[in-house]
């Protein structure tokens, strides 16, 4: 399969399930969806970086991890932006720095 369908793919189901969680949220006014996935993103940044890469060009390779860890970053900005408590980026900010 073409890298770049690949690469298109995993930004599809990394970037669909926080906007479906931000309309959960918005029903239920609970912030488990998020730590629920952002754990799950965690753990398989993890595992991801280790199983396989993507080779873009001849010079350019992402490893699974690396779009993994994208996700992360995009679901703390989502959550940032949606909850505004500093408490909630905090617990973030302390989550990832106890699991690493």
């Amino acid at each position: 399969m073409d890298p770049i369908v690949i690469l298109i793919l995993h930004l599809l189901l990394y970037g669909i399930p926080p906007l479906v969680i931000v309309k959960l949220v918005k029903l239920d006014k609970s912030m488990t969806y998020f730590y629920a996935y952002f754990g799950f993103l965690f753990v398989f940044t993890q595992l991801f970086a280790v199983f396989y890469s993507i080779k873009i060009l001849n010079d350019l390779v992402i490893t699974g991890g690396n779009i993994a860890y994208s996700s992360i970053i995009l679901i703390t900005l989502i959550i940032t932006i949606e909850s505004q408590e500093p408490t909630i980026v905090r617990n973030l900010i302390t989550i990832q720095v106890i699991l690493n």
